[in-house]
């Protein structure tokens, strides 16, 4: 018998506060039907990118940006691709060809120190302030 992951079992959610002021949820559900969610909100207005599919699936990323109320949404469709395959390349260029890597020293560190902290809280199952 096959033992099948449900739901609330593979799904992340966070809610992050910048430096900034600025915050941010990140949401992702890893079954299907797949979900992936980030949005941005600042003082200025806010962003939203919506996953429609998980990367195998070819399905489009929606992009909306909103400055104001009354002010029109804009919106954009990115086709599909496989970022993860695109970071390792772009990794790899500047390893061996002396390519310029997309991120900074820092930008990586402070990745790494928000992804420790998602794991460390996920596994401990409870909600955990982050500081950078």
């Amino acid at each position: 018998m096959r033992h099948r992951i449900g739901p609330a079992h593979d799904y992340i959610t966070a809610t992050i506060a910048f430096r900034s002021g600025v915050r941010g949820t990140v949401s992702f559900l890893s079954v299907t039907p797949f979900h992936g969610r980030i949005a941005v909100f600042g003082d200025k207005g806010w962003v939203e990118l919506v996953s429609e599919g998980n990367v195998d699936q070819g399905l489009p990323t929606l992009f909306t940006h909103c400055t104001g109320t009354g002010v029109p949404r804009i919106h954009h469709s990115y086709p599909a691709n496989d970022a993860v395959l695109l970071n390792f390349e772009a990794w790899s260029d500047a390893v061996t060809q002396g390519g310029a890597y997309p991120f900074t020293h820092s930008e990586l560190l402070e990745n790494i120190k928000l992804f420790g902290g998602l794991c460390c809280t996920n596994r401990l199952a409870d909600a955990r302030r982050l500081t950078a």
